[in-house]
């Protein structure tokens, strides 16, 4: 394949990712260049959802036949189909033989020149925004003991907006102790992480932007907007994305063997950035993928395998990694979100230090990469953006525990939570003399009940939301006196999307998901 080729195909899916063509177009064009035949044919629907009328499409493209795609419309469903083939041959990497040849550390040419890299914009945002929460503590002693690794969700309401918002900030590391899980019942945050910390404040982000489009005089502001055709539950509004960035390499599967890779924080190059923008992976496929959890108290990780034979879990938690790579499958909103809104899917994921395409690849994506079309639609394998900023510098762990910090958009003050305890730290600013952080799942779970309850005026949605989780436990005569597991448990296409991560890893011999004891689940709330 010519150079020129490649190189085109790479500026064409860089286009793709980047949403500055359709799907369609993108295909369209790469057909035409490498001079392949192009089809779009149609079939019966084959899903899940009883829609009476569905269309359904899949591409041949060079006698290749590729996943069906479906919609309420003829040419959303082409579109969806194209969109379906884009992933699968950027997944194939067959078109990138020239780069493939070349070691990744050993793309030489002219350095990036600052903020041509968006991660760069990413990290000096997250930056600025840690920096800000820093200060706004005024705690000489609370900031010196505070873990100094931190992610951060970002976020732009449509594609025609230029800058990037914080969602939501998290600060921390490791797992609380073996006892305080113990005795957790939906009061403590088990894992302290920044990574997690990060994705429970997004959760209260959600909330948030739900509360606002449950108002009829707010609801053009918000970030979702009227029920999917497809599923019926609400989605985000066209252009809504959202970005992790996280100042460390997540541990577990992303971080395998990274002892023996040199010189991972070098400036980056042009043609390393223009690879790495092109959305193109190799992961290594060969060796790692292993599961692993998080020990108590510390931030080292043991294999999933070695925790399962001990029949102890408490205060152990899946790692970073493997927490990642089951948002990729089935979504940062969670089950009890799943009853209300369609799944939520990061667009990118920016590291640090230490990034490793062949390892972080694998983590977040590959490992799950063969289930995609066993997943009841309208959950998906999602394919973020992998990168990393122009430079880097790498952030030494601590060995023990720091405590943690967490904040929401439009939070007055940040959180400050023990890192040994999972509550609110004594010297926090938003210290309510309740001892729970606002984080905890008795907190979380409060929010939703408190939005279902706002939705009882508008007795229809109300009355489809209960009728729905009625039909998947009988035994409960009304949502309020459910508990948080019996709740979850009503979300049986997402638990359908969830097992089928579980028993693939399983099958492929990465080792089993390890679940928290039942009575951390086992709570109600009453409001």
């Amino acid at each position: 394949m010519a150079a020129g080729g490649t190189t085109l195909t790479l500026n064409l899916i860089h286009e793709y990712r980047s949403r500055h063509k359709t799907p369609m177009q993108v295909l369209m064009e790469f057909c035409s260049i490498h001079d392949y035949t192009l089809q779009f044919e149609s079939e019966p629907y084959q899903g899940v959802h009883n829609i009476s009328m569905m269309y359904a499409f899949f591409t041949i493209v060079n006698n290749t036949r590729y996943p069906q795609a479906s919609a309420t419309t003829e040419q959303q469903a082409k579109e969806n189909a194209a969109e379906l083939t884009m992933d699968s041959l950027i997944q194939s990497g067959q078109y990138y033989e020239e780069l493939i040849d070349i070691p990744p550390s050993t793309l030489l040419q002219s350095e990036v020149e600052e903020f041509d890299n968006e991660c760069d914009i990413i990290k000096k945002i997250s930056e600025q925004a840690i920096q800000e929460i820093k200060l706004s503590l005024d705690n000489v002693d609370i900031i010196n003991i505070i873990s100094p690794i931190y992610a951060a969700i970002l976020y732009k309401r449509s594609t025609e907006q230029l800058n990037f918002e914080v969602a939501c900030i998290g600060i921390g590391s490791g797992s609380i102790r073996a006892r305080a899980a113990c005795t957790s019942n939906g009061t403590r945050i088990i894992d302290m992480s920044a990574i997690v910390s990060t994705r429970r404040s997004f959760l209260r982000f959600l909330y948030k932007e739900l509360n606002v489009y449950s108002n009829p005089e707010t609801r053009d502001t918000s970030i979702f907007q009227n029920e999917s055709l497809q599923s019926g539950l609400i989605k985000l509004r066209n252009g809504v994305k959202f970005h992790l960035y996280t100042n460390v390499s997540p541990n577990g599967d992303a971080t395998y063997k990274i002892h023996e890779h040199h010189n991972l924080n070098m400036p980056l190059t042009s043609i390393q950035l223009e690879v790495m923008n092109s959305g193109y992976f190799y992961p290594e496929m060969n060796d790692g993928g292993h599961l692993s959890v998080k020990q108590p108290l510390c931030n080292g990780v043991i294999k999933a395998t070695e925790l399962s034979q001990t029949k102890n879990t408490n205060g152990h938690c899946m790692s970073d990694s493997d927490k990642i790579l089951s948002w990729t499958v089935i979504g940062l909103q969670g089950s009890i979100l799943s009853l209300i809104i369609d799944p939520i899917y990061l667009t990118s994921i920016t590291v640090g230090s230490n990034y490793i395409n062949e390892s972080m690849s694998r983590a977040f994506i590959y490992r799950a990469i063969d289930i995609n079309n066993l997943l009841h639609p309208p959950y998906h394998v999602a394919m973020p953006l992998i990168g990393r900023p122009t430079n880097c510098i790498p952030i030494i762990h601590p060995t023990h525990n720091l405590h943690g910090v967490n904040w929401t958009n439009g939070d007055i003050y940040p959180e400050v939570t023990h890192g040994e305890w999972g509550t609110i730290h004594n010297f926090s600013p938003s210290n309510n003399c309740i001892n729970e952080s606002r984080i905890s799942k008795t907190s979380i779970f409060t929010q939703f009940q408190q939005l279902i309850s706002n939705w009882i005026d508008d007795r229809e949605r109300y009355q489809i939301l209960n009728k729905y989780l009625l039909a998947s436990n009988s035994r409960q005569p009304s949502l309020e006196t459910m508990t948080y597991r019996e709740v979850k448990d009503c979300a049986y296409v997402y638990n359908f999307n969830k097992k089928l991560l579980q028993d693939h890893l399983l099958f492929k011999s990465y080792g089993p998901w390890i679940k928290k004891p039942f009575r951390v689940d086992d709570f109600t709330i009453t409001i």
